[in-house]
């Protein structure tokens, strides 16, 4: 009988203290939502060289007056991620007040110009559509065609010549970082560099003359670099043909 009693009385001091805890705790909340303890006063946002600050702010499409714990983070995380430019975001809270928001933002490598728009693509090969702010903050080379058949997104063209960008970048790191343009000529590709160096690669089997165009380069670097050459000709196989100034 006793052991039961003493049961009982342990079990009502839990059950009266965490009635106490829950109180207090809610009580808490009470006076920190009177007092405005955790309304939002700052938003930081970091990680961002592109897209406007109060681009970002403006589509988290929050309520300001609201506490910070009332905010649902994964809603604002997907609606940062909606702007064309933004990669992915990472929003925390930092109580009492304060909402963090990190930005990784996309990288365009290639600047593609069509029949009647212009965009940029990164190593996704994600499009981003090209307006005059982004051409004049992001000095990547550009891409045109001169085919009988315009391009539009999603032509298999396009998505073949953004591959060889992608795949060139990485076999030939130095000859992107000087490269100004890419011409595709009814699948003939050329490659103008910034000091106006021609590069003919023909029709076929692209990646493979990068690749040889890195050897030779990697041959003649103690006396000369691609810049010395007005013109370089890949079209014939085995072959390198050059012009110098």
């Amino acid at each position: 009988m006793h052991k039961y009693l003493q049961i009982c009385k342990d079990y009502a001091f839990i059950s009266l203290n965490s009635i106490i805890l829950v109180t207090l705790f809610y009580c808490s909340i009470l006076y920190a939502q009177h007092i405005n303890l955790f309304t939002q006063e700052k938003i930081v946002v970091l990680g961002n060289e592109f897209v406007n600050q109060d681009t970002i702010i403006d589509a988290m499409n929050m309520d300001a007056d609201e506490a910070i714990f009332v905010y649902d983070l994964s809603e604002i995380q997907e609606n940062v991620e909606s702007i064309e430019f933004v990669k992915s975001a990472k929003v925390s809270r930092i109580f009492p007040s304060t909402l963090m928001i990190e930005i990784y933002e996309r990288n365009p490598i290639i600047l593609v110009l069509l029949e009647e728009d212009k965009y940029f693509f990164d190593g996704e090969e994600t499009p981003l559509l090209a307006t005059k702010s982004a051409i004049k903050f992001f000095p990547v080379p550009i891409m045109t065609f001169a085919n009988d058949d315009p391009l539009k997104l999603g032509d298999f063209e396009l998505t073949k010549a953004l591959r060889f960008i992608n795949k060139s970048k990485d076999i030939h790191h130095e000859l992107y970082e000087n490269l100004s343009e890419v011409r595709y000529k009814n699948n003939n590709l050329s490659l103008i560099t910034d000091d106006r160096t021609k590069i003919d690669l023909g029709d076929d089997e692209a990646i493979y003359k990068i690749s040889i165009l890195k050897e030779f380069q990697e041959t003649v670097q103690d006396k000369r670099s691609l810049n010395d050459y007005a013109y370089i000709d890949l079209k014939i196989d085995n072959q390198i043909i050059v012009r110098e100034r």
